[in-house]
């Protein structure tokens, strides 16, 4: 059985139709899922805007991989000499992620905003 089953009629004119079926175009999404959202009073993002979050990420996850790189010669340095890198080293580390961090909060903050809108 469907988990929505009743089925909705209603009119419009010839332009709020072609405004309906842009905005549908532009989010995306199918027009019952646009539908459902905008009865929700959940927020549509267009497909690019959702493309650019994710170009972010990608860029992102790059940034976190080579903090890993760092991470991880700081640890085998470690492991073979038996000593800890020079505490420049580290603290530089420490304030780059600091950077990457206040970096990614408005990222992170797009991403819960498209993944739960306004709740």
């Amino acid at each position: 059985m469907r988990k929505r089953n009743v089925e909705v009629k209603f009119r419009l004119s010839e332009a709020e139709y072609a405004e309906l079926v842009q905005k549908v175009k532009d989010s995306g999404l199918n027009r019952n899922a646009f539908l459902v959202r905008m009865v929700r009073q959940q927020t549509i993002y267009p497909v690019d805007y959702l493309r650019e979050l994710n170009k972010q990420m990608d860029v992102l996850l790059a940034q976190i991989r080579g903090m890993a790189t760092n991470l991880n010669q700081v640890a085998k340095i470690a492991n073979t000499r038996r000593e800890v890198p020079c505490i420049q080293y580290l603290e530089a580390l420490l304030k780059g992620m600091g950077k990457f961090s206040a970096a990614m909060q408005p990222v992170w903050e797009g991403i819960r905003e498209a993944l739960y809108g306004n709740r």
